[in-house]
């Protein structure tokens, strides 16, 4: 309820762009193939969310940013950093 009202106040909200952003993915990842293909995909997801100009509703940070890519790729959020680590 207080999200929803938090919402209609903001008249920069880009809750839709995240959903079509969303939406869009999930349904390529739908219907991808490969792991190259995959990555690819999850990458490119990654990369609009956060070239999105004005602030994210909610506070799209990098631990939700983690947290979203961990649901995708079906692995923990603790995986996720020690890939990021391991190729820095």
């Amino acid at each position: 309820r207080n999200t929803a009202r938090y919402f209609l106040k903001r008249e920069d909200s880009q809750i839709k762009k995240i959903h079509s952003i969303v939406h869009d993915t999930l349904s390529e990842l739908l219907e991808c193939n490969s792991k190259k293909e995959e990555n690819r995909i999850l990458l490119s997801f990654k990369q609009q969310l956060t070239e999105l100009n004005a602030p994210v509703p909610g506070g799209l940070d990098e631990i939700s940013l983690l947290w979203a890519e961990s649901i995708l790729q079906n692995t923990s959020i603790h995986a996720l950093r020690q890939k990021a680590l391991a190729t820095n």
